[in-house]
């Protein structure tokens, strides 16, 4: 049942990359929600020494999507309630990380959220990021068993394996 989900998500998430630019979304994990992640394998850019930065997708599920629908509003912040709003209106999120492979650290530098027909909804720029994840500068120590740790240990692997490359390179 979970192999058919992630065959359908990944169908539907190839077509309309493949008519309008090269990307390589390749699956690295399904979370509790069934909310499907991917890595855009040509986005891997080595920065300096064990940094990295890659390219996300995370696809929403309908059991994520119904779980924001029943957030106790009074429980929120006035800036949480006004992103889990946002939130509600997206079908998925393109995000743009750094990963240290040295520290095991992650911090989000860009994400685009849009809609299930593909519309850019929203841009959220580091500062913003930073913030709702509650934390500036260095970047979040990833998880053991996350789906960062995942991601981790899928692009730091890949690092690894072309040690020689250079800021600006892609890892292939």
């Amino acid at each position: 049942m979970v192999l058919m989900r992630v065959i359908i998500y990944t169908a539907l998430l190839l077509l309309p990359s493949l008519c309008c630019y090269a990307v390589d979304w390749k699956y690295y994990a399904i979370d509790a929600s069934d909310s499907v992640h991917f890595y855009d394998k040509e986005s891997i850019v080595r920065l300096q020494g064990d940094t990295i930065q890659v390219w996300t997708k995370w696809v929403f599920s309908e059991k994520y999507k119904e779980s924001l629908r029943s957030v106790k509003w009074q429980e929120l912040s006035k800036a949480q309630a006004e992103g889990v709003d946002k939130l509600k209106r997206n079908g998925y999120v393109v995000h743009l990380s750094e990963i240290n492979c040295a520290t095991r650290t992650i911090q989000g530098l860009m994400e685009r959220q849009y809609d299930d027909n593909g519309s850019l909804l929203d841009t959220v720029d580091k500062e913003t990021l930073s913030k709702v994840s509650k934390h500036t500068g260095e970047g979040l120590y990833i998880t053991p068993e996350s789906i960062d740790e995942t991601l981790y240990n899928v692009v730091c692997k890949k690092m690894r394996q072309y040690p020689t490359n250079k800021k600006g390179e892609n890892n292939r």
